[in-house]
């Protein structure tokens, strides 16, 4: 079966993740060949779909045309670079995922169903909304996307064009052929509320993630590495990017002072990804480790004694399995997919959205609470080769009814 997979990029933020983990464990689980394509390129063996100066021109239009009100309707060099893919690689599947983000012509959804059925996997709010990747609470999407009040959110634009943004996606999904696949409970349940995605075929499909490189490692040699004494109390918060707001990262700081207090002991805030925070707070040390590689990720993990994720809103949740993989439990906001990543073995580590003393309370606390059997959960529940073999028979399912 000849699988074409298609992402922004191919590594770094949670899609990347889930797509290249899809590809390596479809080709080593079942056999498949895979074609990766993808704008921003860095991995053998993925297509580049774009030159430099057709990502300088790119990126620039976005801009533009971002500001002005439209978007993803004039991508020239990545619709080329895309639709080559497509036609030399023959797929008998082409599987999406993030599109958006200024490399693909939201019509060319249309096109790419003509050359093999086509599956969208949904990491965002993105597919169901006028504009805005993450709703905020607003729940316009469910009827007609106006009057957007959070113009601000990623992708944002200029002026309010969201009615017809929403009808332009409504036009494109209703007239196509395709399934969504769904990672969480929460964006499933979106989905069928979504007049855009009304009669169309929408399957749960887990993340899965890869339990060989995320393991329990040696605690002190990893917190060694980066100045963490074996005593303090050590809080992990992770994400390609924590800014936004999206992440909690707006929060963390009153977060911190309040579990801090109820620690009784050295707490440190540790911080992984592209940006730094600055805290004033002499409540609790802050050590950021910047953007590692993947297979650097676990010595992060393995550093804390918690991982936290005060988002307001994921279609799932990756930190959290990853960290569960290393026997580190979370503790988390219940926005979005992160109950489904949480399961039924971390429920009572569920906080309700936006109550930070509650957080600051479940952090402190899990120092003094039995640890269940994290790993073999999310082992079990979230392996990339049951995330792989679960894609392959809907893959067969759909080809099987073509």
């Amino acid at each position: 079966m000849k699988i074409l997979m298609i992402n922004k990029s191919d590594n770094g933020g949670g899609a990347a993740i889930a797509a290249t983990g899809i590809a390596t464990a479809l080709r080593k689980h079942s056999g498949c060949d895979v074609l990766f394509a993808s704008a921003k390129a860095t991995e053998p063996g993925t297509v580049r779909l774009r030159n430099r100066a057709g990502w300088i021109i790119e990126e620039t239009i976005d801009r533009i045309t971002r500001k002005a009100g439209f978007e993803y309707m004039f991508l020239p060099f990545s619709k080329y670079g895309i639709l080559k893919a497509a036609t030399q690689f023959r797929p008998d599947i082409i599987h999406l995922h993030n599109i958006h983000s200024g490399y693909f012509e939201t019509e060319l959804i249309k096109e790419l169903a003509e050359k093999a059925p086509l599956i969208w996997s949904i990491h965002d709010m993105w597919a169901l909304t006028g504009h805005c990747t993450v709703t905020k609470g607003c729940t316009k999407w469910e009827t007609q996307c106006s009057e957007c009040p959070h113009l601000d959110i990623y992708p944002a634009l200029g002026r309010d064009s969201t009615a017809g943004l929403f009808k332009r996606k409504l036009s494109i999904i209703q007239g196509t052929d395709i399934t969504a696949a769904s990672p969480s409970e929460w964006i499933f349940s979106s989905l069928k509320k979504s007049p855009l995605w009304k009669g169309k075929k929408i399957e749960k499909v887990s993340y899965g993630i890869d339990e060989e490189l995320f393991r329990p490692l040696d605690k002190a040699a990893c917190r060694k590495k980066y100045g963490i004494g074996e005593n303090a109390f050590t809080v992990l918060l992770t994400a390609e990017k924590l800014t936004g707001g999206t992440k909690g990262e707006n929060l963390i700081c009153d977060i911190m002072d309040l579990a801090a207090e109820k620690t009784g002991k050295e707490t440190v805030l540790l911080t992984g990804g592209k940006t730094d925070l600055k805290f004033s707070s002499d409540k609790f040390r802050h050590i950021h480790a910047g953007y590692l590689d993947r297979e650097d990720m676990p010595l992060l993990y393995n550093c804390a004694d918690v991982n936290v994720s005060p988002t307001s809103g994921e279609a799932f949740g990756l930190t959290i399995v990853e960290a569960g993989l290393c026997d580190v439990p979370s503790v988390v906001f219940d926005a979005g997919g992160t109950v489904s990543a949480m399961g039924e073995i971390q429920k009572h580590n569920l906080v309700k959205t936006g109550d930070i003393s509650d957080l600051a309370a479940k952090l402190a606390n899990i120092q003094n609470r039995e640890k269940p059997a994290l790993r073999q959960y999310y082992a079990d529940n979230f392996s990339l080769k049951k995330c792989a073999g679960d894609f392959y028979s809907l893959y067969k399912e759909i080809l099987e009814k073509k």
